[in-house]
């Protein structure tokens, strides 16, 4: 296994493809850079950083990612459930849309200001996540727990309570409205 620690990547920089998969990145900072048809498979990220990076056709078999943050970046249509742990994971002013999140345990998760369109977070655990001013469209969380999750100023959320724990979790009044009619009240 490859190791690289305290170091900072950047878009001219060469890094070697062959060094991304089973590797271990603590402390590492990647800028404007683009993995395309890259392999991270089984690999460890901790305490890194992702800045203003496009992620596009990334293998994430068996990845394991630790406190680590996206900023900027683009990272769609992303296979995350195929991690093997993802905690502490930030997203703020990201693109994630058409990404998969199935079955994860995802508590603690923190985005912010970051699009989620079409995303399939279906059965994971988002408890206490956190998803403030984030576009939601479209996205599934049926199965999912979302107990003392926050959604300040995020939707459109589809989310059914016969399918969805929803214990203290925080939405919106007009998100509030649309849950209901799914429960068959009509609120005027």
């Amino acid at each position: 296994m490859k190791e690289f620690y305290d170091q900072t990547f950047k878009e001219n920089d060469s890094i070697n493809i062959e060094d991304l998969a089973s590797a271990e990145f603590d402390n590492c900072s990647f800028h404007n850079i683009t993995f395309q048809n890259i392999s991270f498979r089984s690999s460890l990220f901790s305490e890194c950083h992702f800045e203003n990076c496009h992620f596009q056709s990334v293998d994430l078999l068996n990845t394991r990612m630790k406190s680590v943050s996206f900023k900027e970046s683009k990272l769609t249509g992303i296979n995350w459930s195929d991690c093997n742990s993802l905690e502490e994971i930030n997203f703020n002013n990201c693109k994630l849309d058409y990404s998969v999140f199935q079955n994860l345990d995802l508590r603690d998760l923190s985005a912010s200001n970051s699009s989620f369109r079409e995303v399939d977070f279906s059965g994971s655990k988002l408890i206490k996540s956190r998803f403030i001013d984030c576009d939601l469209l479209a996205s599934v969380f049926s199965g999912s727990n979302l107990e003392d999750a926050d959604f300040s100023g995020s939707g459109p959320l589809l989310l059914d309570p016969k399918f969805t724990k929803l214990k203290n979790t925080k939405i919106d009044l007009s998100e509030a409205s649309e849950i209901l009619k799914t429960i068959g009240l009509l609120v005027n």
